[in-house]
């Protein structure tokens, strides 16, 4: 048997939004996923070392998101791909995103 041993994946670790996000809902922070994470993984969001929860296909909570490349189709955790974009609501989180903050996007990969 063979152990296939999974990577530890840390994308754009002390990547910064790419510009403050102080209004409205449904916010690029200009910062995606840079690989596939693997089938049932988790993904952590840091913002300045406090984990976040990832919304799972909705964006109708205080949590990030994921949507598509073109924008359009909010991710489920499971259809999470590569080049997907992280996207805030600051309205809803309570909390501004500023350039200045730090967002780490943890997970595994094959």
């Amino acid at each position: 048997m063979t152990y296939i041993r999974p990577k530890l994946e840390s994308t754009q670790l002390d990547a910064s939004p790419s510009s403050n996000i102080t209004s409205g809902t449904a916010n690029d922070t200009g910062i995606t996923i840079t690989k596939t994470p693997t089938a049932n993984s988790a993904i952590l969001v840091l913002v300045n070392g406090a984990r976040t929860k990832v919304q799972n296909g909705s964006s109708d909570s205080d949590s990030p998101f994921f949507f598509g490349p073109d924008s359009s189709t909010i991710r489920t955790l499971a259809t999470i791909q590569a080049q997907d974009k992280l996207f805030f609501d600051r309205v809803n989180a309570g909390y501004d995103l500023e350039t200045s903050d730090i967002i780490s996007l943890i997970y595994t990969t094959d």
